[in-house]
């Protein structure tokens, strides 16, 4: 029993945190699944979506503090959240991380039945 007690010990400890990101990468490499994409994908698609989103959009002036400033009319301008785009970026990492704590066996071919450690 005491052996079990260690290796539930250990084997949390090796997927906790960076080491379970670092596992699900190559676990995902294994599969041939894509984690996330790269940092250039990532800035691509940012720049598609903001470019998409302002296509067509002119800058308004606006008075403030007694000079001209060009501000865009924020009535027309459409809602670009970065946040958003970023979690869908990461997404597939952390769906995968968040199978593999509530069944870490369900990842491994021919496994037990799954079970959790705390």
């Amino acid at each position: 029993m005491q052996n079990l007690d260690r290796f539930a010990q250990l084997f949390s400890q090796e997927f906790s945190g960076l080491r379970a990101k670092r596992a699900v990468g190559q676990l995902t490499q294994l599969h041939r699944i894509q984690a996330s994409p790269g940092l250039s994908a990532a800035v691509d698609l940012m720049r598609q979506a903001a470019e998409a989103g302002w296509t067509g959009r002119r800058p308004g002036p606006s008075l403030s503090g007694g000079r001209q400033e060009l501000l865009v009319n924020l009535e027309e301008a459409p809602v670009l959240v970065p946040q958003r785009a970023e979690l869908r970026l990461i997404a597939p990492e952390e769906e995968v991380l968040a199978r593999f704590e509530d069944e870490p066996c369900r990842l491994g071919a021919g496994c037990a039945p799954s079970w959790r450690i705390r």
